[in-house]
């Protein structure tokens, strides 16, 4: 086992919060702080740093996904057994504070990007419809649902993320304009509808909105 000492094996790190990071996220802390390590140090790191919830399948499970996508390196591999083999890796990619979403292949997993490219476009838009939010945040690798888009927006609406600028007139052929409300802009993390319908926020690590403060509120101005 390769035993790391200072940086980053005796404090949990600044920037990491437990409660809004998933097992993969804390192994990729891990992997960025040690840069040459053995699975038995990156295990040894979440638990010096306290992350005690992340077992060591999920350890294995995403250092296997970074291997295949290239992100790591095996620099030595000792034979312990006719059953055991010692590995050891180095850091190979370093794509910032954001850890890969990776598929069992090593492939980058796209699943919910649309959502992130509708959050950050809203923010740098400010003033939009929409389909023109739709057309701005398509990209040649992620395609967004129109019909999706106008759900999202509806409900960033109703959660007070959006303010509603011009309402729409089917009759006219026109439909409602939005400004994002910066008063909202919380993080990076686009907000997320739960099948309850209520909005999280996982910037804030909290439920921020639910349908039934829309009815409290619609009550309360009858």
């Amino acid at each position: 086992m390769i035993v790391k000492v200072g940086r980053g094996m005796g404090c949990k790190p600044a920037h990491t919060d437990a409660s809004k990071k998933s097992g993969q996220d804390i192994v990729w802390i891990a992997v960025r702080e040690l840069k040459e390590f053995t699975r038995d140090d990156v295990t040894m790191w979440i638990h010096r740093n306290k992350y005690l919830s992340i077992n060591d399948s999920t350890v294995r499970s995403y250092l296997n996904r970074l291997l295949k996508g290239e992100y790591i390196e095996i620099t030595t591999k000792e034979e312990k057994s006719k059953c055991a083999v010692l590995y050891t890796y180095k850091l190979a990619k370093d794509c910032g504070l954001d850890a890969p979403r990776l598929n069992k292949n090593g492939g980058k997993v796209t699943q919910g990007q649309g959502r992130k490219n509708l959050w950050r476009t809203m923010k740098i838009l400010k003033l939009f419809t929409w389909r023109e939010l739709v057309a701005a945040a398509t990209t040649d690798k992620i395609k967004i649902a129109p019909m999706e888009a106008k759900r999202y927006v509806a409900i960033l609406h109703k959660s007070g993320y959006l303010m509603q600028v011009k309402k729409s007139d089917w009759k006219k052929g026109k439909i409602a304009q939005y400004r994002f409300n910066n008063s909202k802009n919380t993080g990076p993390l686009p907000p997320q509808i739960q099948r309850s319908k209520a909005v999280f926020d996982p910037n804030l690590n909290q439920v921020v909105w639910s349908p039934e403060d829309q009815v409290e509120m619609e009550n309360h101005t009858a």
